[in-house]
C-alpha cells in the first residue's frame, strides 16, 4: 500500500478516546485473565502511535522508560510471526474492539510500516494528544520526531486542495535539498 493510502486510512485518538480505548483494552486483559499491561502498551504504540509517556499514564507504569521496555519485551518474546496463541487471541480481541468502536481498521500496525511511515504518525499522534517523549524521559529509545517529510507533503497536499497559491505555499514552508 502506498504511503499516501495509508496515511489517509489513518485515524488518530483524541486523548479522551484513548483513555477509553486503554480501559477498554485492560478490561479485555482481565476478562482473559492475562494480568499484565505489556500488551496494551504494545497495542498502544503499534496501532495508535503513541508516545511513551502517555503509554506509561494509561498503563500505570511508572516512567516513560518503563512503557517502553514493555513493548520492547512483547516484541522480543513473540516477534508477530511467532507470537504465542495467548497474544495473538488478545490482539484479535483488540481488533475488533478497536475496529468497531474507535474506527481504527485502517491503521497498520507501526513495526510493519515503512520509516517514513512511522515518523509520520509518531509526529502526528503526538502532536495530536499533546505528549511527546523526549531524551529525558527516556535514554534508549527514539524521541518523538521533531519533522516528517511524509507529514509536510500531506499537509503542502492539503494546502493545494484548498486552492492556495504556490507563492502561500511557499511562504508557509522552507525547503532544504538532501543531495
Amino acid at each position: 500500500m502506498k504511503l499516501e493510502q495509508r496515511y489517509h486510512n489513518t485515524r488518530l485518538l483524541s486523548l479522551s478516546e484513548v483513555w477509553q480505548l486503554a480501559s477498554d483494552l485492560k478490561a479485555e486483559c482481565v476478562e482473559a485473565n492475562y494480568p499484565h499491561n505489556n500488551l496494551v502498551a504494545w497495542y498502544l504504540r503499534n496501532k495508535c502511535y503513541l508516545p511513551f509517556s502517555l503509554i506509561a499514564e494509561l498503563c500505570d507504569y511508572s516512567s516513560s522508560d518503563k512503557a517502553s521496555r514493555a513493548v520492547k519485551d512483547v516484541m522480543d518474546s513473540s516477534q508477530l510471526v511467532s507470537m504465542s496463541s495467548e497474544y495473538m487471541e488478545l490482539i484479535e480481541l483488540f481488533d475488533c474492539l478497536s475496529s468497531e468502536f474507535y474506527n481504527l481498521g485502517g491503521n497498520t500496525l507501526l513495526e510493519r510500516s515503512p520509516d517514513e511511515f512511522k515518523t509520520c504518525m509518531l509526529l502526528e499522534a503526538a502532536e495530536f494528544v499533546g505528549y511527546k517523549d523526549n531524551r529525558r524521559n527516556g535514554q534508549w529509545f527514539e524521541p518523538t520526531p521533531k519533522h516528517s517529510s511524509l507529514a509536510t507533503y500531506m499537509e503542502i497536499k492539503r494546502m493545494e486542495e484548498m486552492g492556495c497559491s504556490c507563492e502561500d505555499i511557499l511562504s508557509n514552508f522552507t525547503f532544504k535539498s538532501n543531495k
